[in-house]
């Protein structure tokens, strides 16, 4: 018996149900996970595994193979929750080893960051002069012209000149 008192010849989806409700009493939406994790029961359950202790390496590496992830970003959140899933049902005592092995892909798609030259960072600041007000956004040119120059005078981030 686990702390949850699962049994432990438990099915993929009591897991799952399991899992989500902890994280849901732990006041969490967990919507996006609960989704890659029934895809991953629904995967397991097709491939004729139906009990936890039966996953494997190999098919915990088939079910990310079978997910078109083409960003980082996206694979290495499935990659997480599963991570998490696992490392759950070990702490719960219904399996022995975590089953996810695979590496994280390396997110070289970040935006790189762009330095204004001065006479750049003097074109902008003009430009933001000139901005006209709105009824609901009065001196709208001096207010933008000044965040720009705080921005790059003082190589400030948007967060704290707001």
């Amino acid at each position: 018996m686990s702390t949850l008192g699962l049994p432990a010849d438990v099915s993929v989806r009591d897991a799952v149900a399991g899992f989500v409700a902890y994280k849901r009493a732990l006041s969490r939406k967990f919507r996006t996970e609960e989704a890659a994790l029934r895809l991953l029961a629904r995967f397991l359950d097709a491939a004729g595994i139906t009990n936890i202790a039966a996953i494997t390496v190999a098919d915990v590496d088939r079910f990310l193979a079978s997910r078109r992830r083409t960003r980082p970003r996206s694979y290495n959140h499935l990659l997480g929750v599963l991570r998490r899933f696992f490392a759950w049902l070990v702490t719960q005592g219904l399996l022995e080893v975590i089953p996810v092995t695979a590496n994280p892909r390396r997110n070289t798609a970040q935006r790189l960051p762009y330095i204004f030259t001065l006479p750049q960072a003097r074109r902008l600041i003009e430009a933001a002069r000139q901005l006209p007000d709105r009824p609901r956004g009065q001196h709208r040119g001096l207010i933008y012209s000044t965040v720009y120059a705080l921005l790059y005078g003082l190589g400030l981030r948007v967060g704290e000149v707001a």
